[in-house]
């Protein structure tokens, strides 16, 4: 469930920033798997509102290396990437490749996770989160 996209305020005039969405209704699904050392592998796909109020699918594969911060293995933080495809409305919806840093902070089931997309001054440079739950 896609839930903020901060544009950082550092990489963006103040008069752009207002035009942005930054609420980006969606959603996506999944499957994933914890290999033998308890990191994830996923496959994933999810649409939302981009910063523009266009649909934005994306897809792909994620790893998330996963640190446990209790014995039960409840709480964890993770830091990996995703290799996936994206397409967009300013390039006309062609596929485009997008791999990306990724963190998580995950309690049993229910994690915050994200990433950051690095560009130029007044595009990209934005946090984009979003909430998973993971079904067994």
């Amino acid at each position: 469930l896609p839930v903020y996209i901060w544009h950082n305020r550092l990489m963006y005039d103040s008069s752009q920033i207002k035009k942005y969405n930054e609420i980006p209704w969606g959603g996506g699904f999944g499957r994933s798997f914890l290999d033998e050392d308890g990191d994830s592998h996923s496959l994933y796909l999810m649409s939302f509102m981009d910063s523009n109020n266009y649909v934005q699918p994306i897809g792909g594969y994620a790893y998330i290396k996963n640190w446990y911060l209790d014995e039960q293995k409840d709480w964890s933080v993770g830091l990996g990437y995703t290799l996936s495809l994206t397409a967009r409305h300013e390039y006309n919806y062609i596929p485009l490749p997008l791999p990306l840093p990724l963190f998580s902070v995950q309690y049993k089931q229910f994690a915050i996770q994200g990433t950051y997309i690095p560009s130029h001054y007044n595009d990209g440079n934005v946090l984009f989160t979003w909430l998973r739950w993971h079904f067994d």
